[in-house]
């Protein structure tokens, strides 16, 4: 298997459905994201990851087992995804149905391509998004780890991720 420049597997692109993803995603290049998650996963400060559509389908195309980040629902993509951004910064918004607060939004700006947010609560942790032409990344930190630390990571991921047109 290729590997990017940052170590990580490249992957091949994946579409998908809703009855695709209810349906145990059977899909060959669904295993290649798999080795993608458990590579984003060996980094001892990332807590959960998830590949997300946005361009085509708004579903998760990828997770950690079990990681609240794989409840994202296409609504919540389309609120990241959508042109209306005073709303949320405002209010805040919600990533796998967690609360957060937004403290940076570059997530559609042409360079940078991404969204530093902090879940709300007790338990509070690092949530960064970034944008790729047809997926979005989102990583949450463990906690205690710094938002940018998960932010360059992000970066990193989505600069090979953008390389590869996924």
């Amino acid at each position: 298997m290729r590997r990017s420049a940052a170590g990580l597997p490249r992957v091949a692109p994946l579409r998908c459905s809703e009855r695709h993803e209810a349906a145990g995603r059977t899909r060959s290049a669904m295993g290649d994201w798999k080795v993608y998650i458990s590579a984003v996963l060996r980094d001892q400060r990332i807590d959960d990851v998830a590949i997300v559509g946005h361009a085509d389908n708004s579903c998760v195309w990828a997770s950690r087992p079990g990681g609240l980040l794989a409840a994202i629902s296409p609504q919540e993509v389309g609120v990241l995804t959508g042109p209306d951004r005073c709303t949320f910064l405002q209010a805040g918004l919600s990533v796998g149905g967690r609360r957060c607060c937004v403290i940076r939004d570059h997530l559609l700006a042409k360079g940078d391509g991404v969204l530093d947010a902090r879940t709300k609560g007790l338990d509070a942790r690092a949530v960064c998004v970034g944008h790729a032409p047809r997926a979005l990344l989102v990583l949450m930190g463990r906690r205690g780890v710094h938002g940018g630390i998960v932010n360059k990571t992000v970066h990193e991921l989505i600069r090979g991720l953008r390389m590869q047109g996924a």
